[in-house]
């Protein structure tokens, strides 16, 4: 969350004189169980104001969750006369969030639109889309795909992921660094697993997580060789974690800790010095197929959840969850394997393609309503 906040508030001074930002925080960045992210970005220079909602105060359902959301955004937006909202990704708050603005006419941005998955967030993404007055997307194809859904061409703007700007800055904290602040064990190579629920498959869950950490223990066993261990990454707040969260803890009950760590949350920065220097990264996080590739590390995509995201990578190997052998075989061919960075998603020049952007005469001037071009 605040590594595109940064990007934003870093170009803010092009913004029309008088503009002021504000940030709505939100979901699961205001949940203990997952971090507190919130913490993240709470200080960030150059904020006005910060908004903080607990929008599941009636529990884990998400349309009770989009309800609190669009009921609290429509106080904050009357009250502070909102003109312009910038919304990344594709949650159920992002699509809460638009739904209100734009019934408030108020502009919408949407950053990193225009992508395809699985999963509900798919849906979400392109709904999204249809509510969004201007685009900030990551790739070529994202671009010609909202531009092919009637999106004026002119407002949809391939600037790449903001997050590769700052995976792009080797920062000063070292690995053993990182490694003591959280208390990570590993002395040598370690893998990383990040598997989150896939909504539309909550059945499956159980199931497919036991057997993705079954693989990773035979692996992490090495068969008698040297271990190779993983920090293990708890899933998001999607329908469906609680099954994969009850998996991780019988793992964890079970098996020497020699091989797993698990970390709630892991600060953006320090997360990105253990990516760049992870032996390999296995799952269906976006962080596998976006930005393990811009570290040049081997990825194992698991599952339907990030289908059709990045098809052609290098880097990456797709397999079922159900599929041991294949999974296997993919762990130890690319087991501290390394390739050239990929840019697909990014080339770390991000902030300076959104300066130029709002430098633009007018940028902020565009009537709420859109026309649609559909060429025919």
């Amino acid at each position: 969350m605040k590594v595109p906040a940064r990007a934003f508030l870093n170009a803010l001074p092009h913004l029309p004189p008088g503009t002021f930002l504000d940030i709505f925080i939100t979901g699961m960045h205001m949940l203990p169980e997952y971090g507190l992210t919130k913490n993240e970005v709470l200080g960030l220079e150059g904020v006005r104001e910060f908004h903080e909602y607990d929008n599941h105060a009636q529990g884990p359902d998400q349309v009770d969750v989009a309800e609190e959301t669009i009921k609290h955004l429509k106080k904050v937006i009357k009250r502070e006369k909102i003109t312009d909202m910038f919304i990344h990704g594709d949650r159920v708050e992002a699509l809460a969030c638009a739904t209100a603005a734009r019934l408030l006419n108020v502009r919408v941005h949407h950053i990193e639109g225009g992508e395809i998955t699985g999963s509900v967030d798919n849906d979400i993404r392109y709904a999204v889309t249809a509510l969004s007055r201007f685009h900030y997307v990551c790739t070529e194809d994202a671009q010609q795909r909202l531009i092919a859904t009637g999106q004026p061409a002119e407002t949809v703007f391939n600037v790449g992921s903001p997050e590769m700007d700052a995976h792009a800055v080797v920062g000063s904290l070292t690995l053993d660094q990182v490694k003591e602040l959280h208390g990570i064990p590993f002395t040598g190579q370690f893998g990383i697993v990040s598997f989150h629920s896939v909504t539309t498959e909550q059945q499956f869950m159980a199931n497919d997580a036991a057997n993705l950490f079954a693989t990773l223990e035979e692996f992490a066993m090495g068969g008698g060789k040297s271990i190779k261990p993983f920090l293990v990454i708890m899933p998001n707040n999607d329908p469906g974690t609680d099954d994969i969260r009850r998996i991780i803890e019988i793992i964890f009950d079970d098996r020497d800790s020699e091989l797993f760590f698990r970390a709630a949350n892991i600060p953006f920065e320090h997360f990105s010095v253990l990516q760049r220097n992870a032996a390999l990264f296995i799952g269906n996080s976006s962080a596998g197929v976006r930005e393990m590739p811009f570290h040049g590390v081997a990825s194992i995509n698991v599952g339907s959840r990030q289908d059709g995201r990045a098809p052609d990578i290098q880097s990456i190997v797709t397999v079922a969850p159900n599929d041991n052998a294949t999974m296997l075989k993919a762990l130890e061919e690319g087991w501290g394997k390394k390739f050239p960075r990929d840019t697909t998603f990014g080339d770390g020049e991000c902030e300076e393609r959104l300066t130029q952007i709002f430098k633009t005469a007018g940028h902020f001037n565009l009537p709420v309503q859109k026309t649609l071009n559909f060429g025919y």
